[in-house]
């Protein structure tokens, strides 16, 4: 071989390293970008198994079981779990989930967090709320109870929720989070 011959040998070398590299990039890419897709599709399933979870339970604690009589505003309790649920229940909250068993009134779900693993993809953070709101501005929290209580179940991951940047972290390093909401009326 002479030197023109090693001379293109060697480029052609280069040019299929390259080629390689930047096949290789693009297949993490598309992988990354598959990953983030699935975890927002499922960031939902979950939000909406907690809701469904807490909607199953009674309004208030203060309702009798099994009963949905008359009850005057005033007469329910105030949002989050008991000493003894709190107790009961460990905050991050795994499977299986002690909620589930423990937890007996929609509202004490308010400040409740679980880790939750799904679709292959683990460590999905989930934050809940519970607040009274007024009848005619669902979207405002109130100090005082009424017939509506709302939930936001906040879903997060440390790696594929993401937002337009493509950052999983705030400026102020909160993570990104997709806000999902229900209300519940006595």
């Amino acid at each position: 071989m002479n030197l023109g011959q090693t001379m293109i040998t060697s480029g052609m070398f280069v040019l299929l390293v390259m080629s390689v590299i930047s096949a290789n990039r693009m297949l993490v890419e598309n992988t990354e970008l598959t990953l983030q897709a699935e975890a927002m599709e499922l960031s939902s399933t979950i939000a909406e198994d907690l809701i469904a979870e807490a909607s199953f339970k009674k309004f208030d604690v203060t309702v009798p079981d099994g009963d949905m009589g008359f009850m005057y505003p005033w007469d329910f309790g105030t949002c989050g779990p008991s000493p003894t649920e709190q107790s009961l229940v460990p905050l991050p909250d795994t499977e299986p989930f002690k909620s589930l068993s423990t937890f007996n009134d929609f509202d004490d779900y308010d400040g409740y967090r679980r880790i939750v693993n799904a679709g292959g993809i683990s460590g999905f953070v989930v934050n809940s709320y519970v607040y009274y709101v007024d009848e005619y501005y669902p979207d405002m929290p109130t100090d005082w109870p009424s017939y509506y209580k709302k939930m936001e179940v906040r879903v997060s991951h440390p790696q594929y929720i993401v937002d337009k940047e493509g950052k999983a972290f705030k400026a102020d390093g909160s993570p990104v989070q997709i806000v999902y909401t229900s209300l519940m009326s006595y």
